[in-house]
């Protein structure tokens, strides 16, 4: 039945011939069987591209790299403003441990060590906050799925290598997030910090300073990004419905 289009034929060309000269060649093919004013028309596209294209005529689900892009923009946004916003946290917090700092070094305490304590204490809390995110993540799937027309599932982080993929996640947010809190730290000079006379300069308000302000221009952005894929979803909705309407 060449008016049927519910089953995927999968053809392996030969080397040197591209699709682009096998579409020349079959296109109106369906026209010798179906007569020359028929609008059914046959054509291949490359097999990387089978869930990347937004086709309303394809059996299977598809997805739009625009969306892809987009949504992945929003993910590293939302992620760069929680480890600006750690650091700024820490930041705080690194004035009322300068005399800890102080005292254990000391005592003897080495650098090496003390920066690979608030490493560590900072990839705990990167794993605790990974935890709660889940929790969301359970939650607002739902939501989320309706939002852009998908079936996702909390069983699909299991799968293949998205456990070493979020694991080295965390790791690696939590080494960002903390270093400036574990390295700064670890430099104090004892002695003037029990004296009282190692308090943070200009450089260090300029550089807070500075996260802060660069926080509120990826907050602003993020915003701004959000509205655009609301859009975009909210348009090939539209022209998928369109389609299908014209397909019945």
């Amino acid at each position: 039945n060449w008016r049927k289009n519910i089953f995927h034929t999968f053809i392996l060309l030969y080397p040197g011939h591209s699709s682009a000269k096998v579409n020349e060649k079959i296109r109106n093919l369906p026209k010798k069987y179906l007569g020359k004013n028929s609008l059914v028309y046959l054509s291949i596209k490359p097999y990387s591209s089978l869930h990347l294209d937004r086709d309303p005529y394809s059996s299977g689900e598809t997805n739009d790299k625009t969306i892809i892009y987009v949504l992945s923009i929003i993910a590293f946004l939302t992620l760069g403003i929680s480890c600006l916003n750690f650091i700024n946290l820490s930041s705080l917090n690194a004035v009322k441990r300068e005399k800890e700092v102080g005292i254990r070094k000391v005592l003897g305490a080495a650098r090496s060590r003390l920066t690979t304590q608030f490493l560590m204490e900072s990839i705990i809390t990167t794993l605790i906050a990974a935890f709660f995110a889940l929790i969301l993540v359970r939650f607002m799937l739902p939501g989320f799925n309706y939002l852009v027309d998908r079936n996702l599932k909390m069983s699909q982080l299991t799968r293949g290598i998205m456990p070493l993929e979020i694991t080295v996640l965390i790791l690696l947010v939590g080494v960002v997030s903390g270093g400036y809190l574990a390295f700064y730290l670890s430099s104090l000079h004892p002695v003037r910090v029990l004296r009282g006379t190692g308090k943070p300069g200009n450089k260090m308000y300029l550089l807070k300073k500075s996260l802060v302000t660069f926080q509120i221009c990826l907050s602003v952005i993020l915003i701004i990004v959000a509205i655009i894929v609301h859009l975009q979803i909210d348009f090939f909705k539209k022209i998928y419905w369109v389609a299908l309407t014209l397909k019945d």
